[in-house]
């Protein structure tokens, strides 16, 4: 469930803070184009976030076209319908039970078409196909932003497997190996702080082989300079991406590495101002602080992430 509370924290910020939109969105799993008609600022008081958010998040589930729906066969639910539900859901702990009492409101006021059974939802949260569109969608909700920014800082922190299981803070112990948690890699905006990119693998998957797909996605949605991450995705394979693609890489270097053999321009070069213009290297690098302070103030909702 972590990306349902990613989506619904990212509708829920863009809400809050006044970033009211009128917009047409065509949406498939491999592509997006996106036609922003207008956009205002009201900012809205704390006493209105749930009324706020219920509205903001059906508007924009409501203007989104899903290219690929149903021709044949038993009729599937609306994925509107599916998002809406899961995003409430998510608004309340995932816990149907509590989000009962706001689906009936947003029935009540033509929101939604039918309050969907819990069992229907449960099959259709750990889809394949409604993840795949969710981890879309994240992108979708980050673009308001893309006349601000030039920077994407990627991160990834550990979640148990289980809901209410502890957090990032037990991974490491004896009680909770790499094989029983699962991971959250995230691609973060450095001025507005906002998630960009989003995808949850099993805990022993590594931070490198993922940086392809963070920073592909990202630079088709915004015109990126520089990238920022720890050791982590340290390799040549990314320091080439980068180049590839115009980006000067951040990515922090391990203590043995060496310019020799990069094949690429980009790895001899920041590997040089790394070892010999280290004052330069921390004055951009220092900026990946943002992500850690965003991964732990979601690791403390755990459950809604």
């Amino acid at each position: 469930m972590i990306g349902y509370g990613t989506i619904t924290g990212q509708v829920m910020g863009l809400a809050q803070c006044g970033r009211l939109w009128d917009f047409r969105f065509k949406l498939t799993e491999k592509n997006m184009e996106i036609k922003m008609i207008k956009q205002f600022d009201g900012k809205r008081p704390l006493e209105e976030e749930k009324e706020v958010f219920l509205k903001t998040a059906c508007n924009f589930l409501e203007n989104i076209w899903f290219s690929d729906e149903q021709v044949n066969g038993r009729p599937k639910a609306d994925p509107r319908e599916i998002l809406k539900h899961l995003m409430v859901m998510s608004y309340n702990a995932m816990s149907y039970r509590r989000a009962i009492s706001d689906l009936k409101i947003l029935y009540n006021q033509g929101f939604i078409q039918k309050i969907i059974s819990r069992s229907t939802l449960n099959d259709y949260a750990n889809n394949d196909k409604t993840i795949a569109l969710l981890e879309r969608l994240i992108q979708v909700s980050s673009t308001f932003f893309k006349d601000d920014e030039d920077t994407l800082i990627v991160d990834s922190t550990w979640f148990g497997e289980r809901m209410y299981s502890g957090g990032h803070t037990e991974v490491h112990g004896s009680k909770c190996g790499a094989t029983n948690t699962r991971k959250i890699h995230v691609g973060i905006l450095k001025n507005s702080k906002v998630i960009c990119f989003a995808k949850a693998t099993r805990g022993v998957a590594h931070d490198s082989p993922i940086f392809k797909e963070i920073l592909t996605r990202s630079a088709e949605l915004f015109n990126l300079k520089y990238c920022l991450g720890d050791k982590g995705y340290c390799s040549k394979e990314s320091y080439i991406l980068c180049d590839e693609k115009g980006i000067t890489p951040f990515l922090d270097f391990r203590a043995n590495c060496k310019a020799k053999g990069g094949g690429s321009g980009a790895w001899k070069q920041q590997i040089d101002v790394w070892k010999n213009k280290p004052e330069v290297w921390k004055e951009s690098y220092r900026y990946r602080v943002v992500i850690e302070g965003a991964l732990f103030n979601k690791s403390q909702y755990q459950p809604t992430f």
